[in-house]
């Protein structure tokens, strides 16, 4: 990575979904063991905010499908007020603050918590 990759990504308020995806998730050009320690190091734990369409909203989570391949969902968030999803539709484009906590697969979502509608 260059100087001016540093800055950029030190520029931005949180890490970005694509870049997380594109680096450890399916598609990943990466090995299983790479994915695994860049997700650990860049994303587990940290903040992020990510937009995609609802496609799901089991009482109190959010599944939002971002990418178009997608077949389910690229992203389930449990959020920090169960409320806060209960006036939301199939279909509405939303963008949700939350925290990473688990890395997706092939087949499985990405998992966060404490998220917060923007």
């Amino acid at each position: 990575m260059s100087r001016w990759d540093d800055v950029l990504r030190a520029q931005s308020a949180y890490p970005d979904f694509e870049v997380m995806e594109a680096e450890t998730g399916c598609k990943s050009k990466y090995s299983e063991q790479k994915k695994v320690d860049l997700f650990a190091a860049n994303y587990k734990g940290k903040q992020m905010t990510a937009t995609g369409e609802i496609v799901g909203l089991p009482k109190g989570v959010i599944n939002l499908k971002m990418f178009p391949s997608t077949q389910t969902m690229d992203l389930s968030v449990t959020m920090r007020d169960p409320q806060s999803t209960s006036d939301l539709t199939i279909g509405k484009r939303v963008a949700v603050t939350f925290i990473v906590k688990t890395a997706g697969g092939c087949f499985l979502p990405v998992i966060g918590d404490q998220g917060v509608l923007e």
